[in-house]
This record gives structure tokens, sequence and C-alpha cells, in this order.
């Protein structure tokens, strides 16, 4: 995918045509507490030491999700009245809903912070770089947990979330002599 790679959002390719895939990446892509800026930008508090919390990114990354939608029928199955249960079906909340599912708005596409404030990519440098310096979610105790992150690592004390995904990351610039 190339050095853009985290600003690329596939949700499916489907295709006939003979494609050669890439190399396995060797050298890890993402700079990890290091950098740190995905952590200092989630409104879910959801980056851990090379791992996402799903449950609560979800709650910001699927605006118009699964939970979303329970939530509406939820409420319409424990109305008893019948004109209540319409009510809410015709309901501000059933019409972003249903327009979220028939466009697709919100279902896996909410917050995107994580990937916008990523510096990987020769594309954040030329594009991104001078409006996403600050991050207005910073917040020092995010910044003391990116701090003890970064002491782990430079004492060789990775995660076991770092190996549990380590296809996806790659070898690190520490771990490389880079």
């Amino acid at each position: 995918m190339g050095p853009s790679a985290p600003r690329v959002v596939l949700a499916l390719v489907l295709t006939s045509a003979p494609i050669e895939p890439d190399r396995r990446r060797e050298e890890a892509l993402r700079l990890g507490p290091e950098c740190g800026r995905c952590l200092s930008t989630c409104p879910a508090d959801a980056v851990g030491h090379w791992a996402r919390d799903w449950a609560a990114c979800n709650k910001f990354r699927e605006l118009n999700g699964f939970h979303r939608l329970a939530g509406l029928l939820t409420d319409i199955v424990r109305e008893s009245e019948p004109e209540e249960q319409i009510k809410l079906i015709h309901s501000p909340a059933g019409s972003e809903m249903f327009d979220a599912m028939l466009h697709r708005v919100g279902i896996v596409s909410g917050c995107r912070r994580c990937v916008d404030v990523c510096p990987v990519g020769a594309d954040y440098e030329a594009s991104l770089k001078g409006h996403l310096d600050e991050i207005p979610e910073d917040m020092p105790q995010k910044a003391g947990r990116l701090a003890e992150m970064a002491q782990l690592e430079g004492a060789g004390k990775s995660p076991a979330a770092l190996e549990k995904h380590r296809r996806w990351i790659g070898k690190l610039a520490s771990e490389t002599g880079a």
C-alpha cells in the first residue's frame, strides 16, 4: 500500500484481476509510544500499549452502529403502548438510524481522529502537518500513560499485545537498530 497506508480506508474490493500481493512488511509502519499522537487525540481513550479497546472505540467510531440500533429497538420493545412504539419508530432517532443504514453514514466511519493525526506517510508531511500539529484532546493523564509506555519499551519490556499483533506491526526501529 505504500507510505500513505494510514489514511487508506478500504471497505471492500472485489476483482477477478490477477493481483500479485505486496510482500509482508518487515519494519514497523507505526511509531508506537515514541509518537503517541493517536493516544493523545482519542476521545474514547481507547488506545493502549500496542492495543485498542474496541468497545470504547466503537462508541465514537460507529456512531450509528449496532449498539445504537440495538438501543433503539430495545426502547421500542420495552414500550408497552403501541402508539408510543410507533412514535419511537418515527422519532428523530429512528429516522437517523434509517438514514444511516440506507447511506452507511456513521456505521463504521464516525471518529477518525487517530487516523487524521498519524504522522506516518508522505501525505501527512505534505498536506496535513501544519493543520494537525496541535492536539486539543491531549491531557496530562494521557501524556503520563504515554511516558510509561515509552519507558517500558526503553527498558525492553514490550506488552503481550505487541507479539499478538506482530504480523501487522512488524519490527520496531529499536529491534532493528534503525
